[in-house]
């Protein structure tokens, strides 16, 4: 087993619709022209903020043990691969599993992580953001 998650298209190809999910949520909230970033190696999304002006990146996230309800964790842990985004204007976005709450975390909670290793089901010893729930708004899903 590898310290970061090996490559599954099925799983990614089924995440990768969450994005939509997380676009349709942002309209809501009066983000603006939020859509798909057409470079695959960028973060997910790009928006315009709707009170702002300011352009924005967003990465988006399934987190399959997290299946329903609210996120019952006291931190998220995201992959230390993804602070390669991180800036005064990116969010993360982890989403659960059924697709009904996602947690948004800021920039400043990604950029003052603590970094913590662990293994999990897909990678052993892989070295992550640890992010305290606090830092995070929690939403439930208005476009269901």
């Amino acid at each position: 087993m590898n310290n970061h998650p090996n490559f599954d298209e099925h799983r990614y190809a089924i995440h990768d619709l969450a994005k939509h999910i997380i676009i349709d949520e942002f309209h809501a909230r009066e983000w603006q022209n939020v859509h798909v970033n057409p470079d695959t190696y960028g973060a997910d999304l790009i928006a315009t903020s709707g009170r702002t002006g300011a352009r924005w990146t967003i990465e988006v996230e399934v987190k399959n043990n997290w299946e329903t309800g609210r996120f019952k964790y006291d931190t998220l842990h995201i992959s230390a691969r993804k602070a390669k985004y991180s800036n005064e204007h990116h969010l993360h976005v982890t989403i659960n599993k059924d697709w009904t709450w996602f947690l948004i975390v800021p920039p400043s909670a990604l950029l003052n992580a603590k970094r913590v290793t662990k293994s999990t089901i897909y990678s052993e010893n892989e070295l992550f953001l640890e992010i305290p729930i606090t830092e995070t708004q929690i939403i439930q899903r208005t476009n269901k």
